[in-house]
C-alpha cells in the first residue's frame, strides 16, 4: 500500500492482472483486453500500473483504489469513460458509461 501524506490518498492495488501490451502503454490509464489502449467508451480491463513497451506484459490493476489520469475535472458522483487514448473522461450522457 502506498500512502502520500500531502494528497492524503490511499493507492490500494487489490488484484493486478497482466495482458501484452500490443502497442506502448501509459501508467495511470485504461487499457483495453486486448492489450491496446481502451477506445473511446470501450470496456476497460483496468488501469496500467507501469508504462509498457509493445511486446512485454503490462502490470493492470482490475480492483482496488487507483490513481488515473483524467482528461478534465470529474466531480464525485459523475460518470466516467475512456477517452480514445485511455485516459479517463467524464460524461456528460450515460451512454456510454462503463458498467459491468
Amino acid at each position: 500500500m502506498q500512502y502520500n501524506t500531502n494528497l492524503h490518498l490511499v493507492i490500494l492495488h487489490i488484484l493486478i492482472d497482466s495482458v501484452l501490451a500490443a502497442a506502448d502503454l501509459q501508467q495511470k490509464r485504461f487499457v483495453g483486453f486486448d492489450g491496446n489502449c481502451c477506445t473511446a467508451g470501450a470496456k476497460a480491463l483496468g488501469v496500467v500500473d507501469v508504462t509498457t513497451e509493445k511486446g512485454q506484459y503490462a502490470p493492470v490493476a482490475v480492483l482496488g483504489t487507483l490513481l488515473v489520469e483524467a482528461g478534465g475535472t470529474i466531480a464525485v458522483g459523475d460518470a466516467i469513460a475512456s477517452d480514445g487514448e485511455g485516459i479517463i473522461d467524464r460524461l456528460f450522457s450515460k451512454e456510454r458509461m462503463l458498467e459491468y
